[in-house]
């Protein structure tokens, strides 16, 4: 479920309880927040602890694609072979004026999806709009500057 949908549901429960009872109350309170994922079940915090390692385990892989990539990339979705925004590829850092489509019905128009032999590599195709999306948001994510850890 959707963040937004869960603390809907959970405005709704809060005052549902709250006019039933007091016990009602705690009872919805709880199963919200752990459909939040901000409560964990008894004997739960194993599954934490892998959580946490997690990002650990991307570092190599993370520090192995730098050598390709400049450190902070920022990526883009593109329109590929087809008129959908299903690809991906970083963000071209060339003279705008590159990625002007001169012809244009109604004057020039820059080409924000569009790729062209200034654009860096890789360029993804993924044949799917979410998914390339989603790949964008954890990409740019991932290229802000991380936290040390404690």
């Amino acid at each position: 479920m959707k963040r937004e949908v869960l603390l809907a549901e959970a405005r709704k429960r809060v005052w549902a309880g709250w006019q039933d009872s007091a016990e009602e109350l705690a009872s919805q309170a709880v199963a919200t927040l752990h459909g939040l994922g901000m409560l964990v079940p008894e004997g739960g915090a194993a599954e934490l602890e892998e959580l946490r390692a997690r990002p650990a385990e991307l570092a190599p892989l993370r520090e192995a694609a730098l050598h390709d990539l400049p450190p902070g990339t920022q990526w883009r979705v593109i329109a590929t072979d087809s008129e959908s925004l299903t690809g991906l590829a970083p963000v071209c850092t060339a003279d705008r004026r590159f990625h002007e489509i001169p012809d244009y019905p109604g004057g020039p128009k820059y080409d924000d999806e569009g790729v062209y032999d200034c654009c860096p590599w890789p360029q993804i195709e993924t044949y799917s709009v979410d998914v390339a999306a989603y790949l964008v948001a954890l990409l740019n994510a991932d290229a802000e500057p991380q936290p040390d850890s404690p």
